[in-house]
């Protein structure tokens, strides 16, 4: 029989201790607040995830102290970049931003514990296996949590509550937060690691297909996907969608693949919601996938959520935490700067999403494949470097028409 125990008020608490919460917690604990977060997990446990990180992601990755190389033993950087589509070819250098161009791919278990052991370092108190239950309210203001750890339950009084907790957010339905900008789900994705292949970052597309190829600890991730329509025949079979999807865009990949040492099982992503959500209200704010989420096929998850981590740091570091007033407007400002930073590859990402290939975008395609200049500025728009509607401006400037 489990007893409840009251625990003393902190500043804030975070549910979700993954990228969004624990890198938060890095932010909010070096700014001398009080910050506990409460993560559902094991310490250093895997989860979905098609790894990747942009070169924006990798630079905050960097203002908060993680160096790749030196953190994160075994992930590559990846500095080149390969697209191809049909008969179509394009190359190009990953984007400079900040200071690097490179972006990397590591796996969860190790970027995530990376984060923690900050987030502690930073003054945060860290629990895994910590399931929290229920947001507590007083008079309309979120102003705490409830949670089980060990047989035991919990409650923490708090003067803001962040829900990190993931698309299937328990705080988001706790604090009734509304949705906006949903669309269907488009794709659904099978992905595995693979030892002993040699391929660059790499993407490839077919009619209805996309195949990822991303070198991370070890191993490549070969990612699939499909469209949501056919999620039920990929579910019954995995395996079989998986190769013949590959064979289907690239022979020589699919060979390749075959004859790599597979590590572990496929792993499977059918539910890709697209969705916004409010960002705040009195008491409480959601970061990462909990407020946003899109399809995980242009990989931008990791890369927000460390930028939201970001923006709300900054905007609380700009108020007292025990004046609600004052925090209900930096969390609002929070979601504007998320908004703002969001809105435009949503769109863009629902199109790649839809897995067609137009003829106006094959046309552009091979116009610039042989253009060294236009195929690093198409992988800069790709990694949220650059606006799309730059590179579809430099496009115009060069004869160059497509429709977005």
């Amino acid at each position: 029989m489990s007893t409840k125990k009251e625990r003393r008020i902190a500043d804030v608490v975070i549910v979700g201790g993954r990228v969004a919460g624990a890198s938060l917690a890095v932010r909010l604990a070096s700014l001398g607040l009080e910050v506990l977060v409460l993560e559902r997990g094991k310490i250093g446990s895997d989860t979905l995830s098609t790894l990747y990180i942009h070169q924006p992601g990798v630079e905050e990755l960097r203002g908060l102290g993680i160096e790749m190389g030196d953190t994160l033993e075994g992930a590559p950087a990846i500095s080149k970049m390969v697209y191809e589509v049909n008969d179509i070819r394009i190359v190009g250098k990953g984007p400079w931003y900040g200071k690097g161009n490179v972006s990397y791919a590591p796996r969860r278990s190790r970027l995530d514990r990376a984060l923690c052991i900050k987030a502690e370092r930073a003054g945060a108190i860290i629990l895994h296996e910590a399931k929290v239950t229920s947001v507590n309210f007083h008079g309309g203001r979120a102003c705490g949590v409830t949670f089980r750890r060990a047989g035991n339950e919990y409650s923490v009084r708090a003067h803001l509550i962040v829900g990190a907790d993931g698309m299937r957010s328990l705080v988001a339905e706790e604090v009734g937060a509304v949705s906006y900008l949903e669309r269907p789900k488009l794709t659904c994705c099978y992905y595995g690691f693979f030892r002993g292949l040699e391929r660059p970052f790499s993407q490839y597309q077919g009619h209805r297909r996309w195949i990822g190829v991303i070198p991370t600890s070890d191993s490549h991730l070969v990612a699939c996907y499909v469209p949501q329509d056919e999620f039920t025949k990929a579910k019954s079979d995995p395996k079989g969608t998986f190769f013949s999807s590959l064979q289907q865009v690239s022979s020589s990949l699919s060979q390749e693949v075959a004859q790599a040492q597979q590590i572990g099982r496929l792993i499977g992503m059918g539910d890709q919601q697209n969705f916004f959500r409010e960002a705040s209200g009195p008491g409480w704010v959601l970061v990462g996938d909990a407020g946003h989420h899109k399809d995980s096929l242009t990989a931008y998850g990791i890369t927000e959520a460390l930028q939201q981590s970001s923006f709300l740091a900054e905007e609380l570091a700009k108020v007292p935490i025990d004046v609600p007033e004052a925090v209900d407007s930096a969390t609002k400002m929070f979601g504007t700067r998320r908004d703002d930073e969001s809105l435009p590859r949503y769109i863009p990402t629902l199109s790649v999403a839809r897995l067609e290939v137009s003829d106006a975008r094959m046309t552009m395609l091979r116009r610039i494949q042989d253009d060294p200049e236009m195929c690093d500025l198409y992988f800069s728009a790709m990694a949220g470097v650059i606006p799309t509607d730059d590179f579809y401006k430099k496009l115009s400037d060069q004869g160059i028409l497509i429709k977005k």
